[in-house]
């Protein structure tokens, strides 16, 4: 279980900044775990025709991650810069998907890819619906998103 809250504010018509905060919270064998993630970054957005956007990214990541079992916590930080691309289309005039991958410059880290679809509620709210994830780690987010 977990929040985040991520944006994208066009600084122009092909440039953006990328924000991202995150916390996730779980228990897994006894072992109380708290993560916590910043990215800060840039985009470069392009169209293809009028219903596809393809956007590159590249962020820095500054992550904490907290473990706590019988009294005994420990926490580690890390920083790394992870790149990716995603490509949004519009499925129907109220429907959008999204499909997308991520990859840190950390060794070892492996790509995780991405799955969305967005569906128009209201002229500025979508509710979205998302599968990411690799080898290691899936995650499902149920979320609002405000578009001004």
């Amino acid at each position: 279980t977990g929040l985040s809250i991520s944006g994208s504010l066009d600084i122009s018509d092909d440039f953006s900044l990328e924000l991202s905060s995150g916390s996730v919270n779980t228990t897994i064998s006894g072992i109380k775990v708290q993560l916590d993630q910043t990215d800060v970054g840039a985009g470069y957005n392009t169209k293809f025709g009028d219903t596809t956007d393809l956007k590159v990214f590249v962020v820095r990541v500054n992550q904490t991650l907290t473990a706590s079992w019988n009294g005994y916590v420990a926490q580690a930080d890390g920083t790394s810069t992870a790149y990716g691309a995603s490509v949004k289309t519009e499925l129907t005039d109220n429907v959008d998907g999204l499909l997308g991958f991520r990859k840190s410059t950390e060794s070892g880290a492996t790509v995780s890819t991405m799955f969305g679809v967005s569906v128009g509620v209201s002229d500025s709210m979508d509710l979205t619906v998302s599968s990411s994830g690799n080898s290691t780690v899936k995650s499902t987010a149920i979320g609002l998103r405000y578009n001004f």
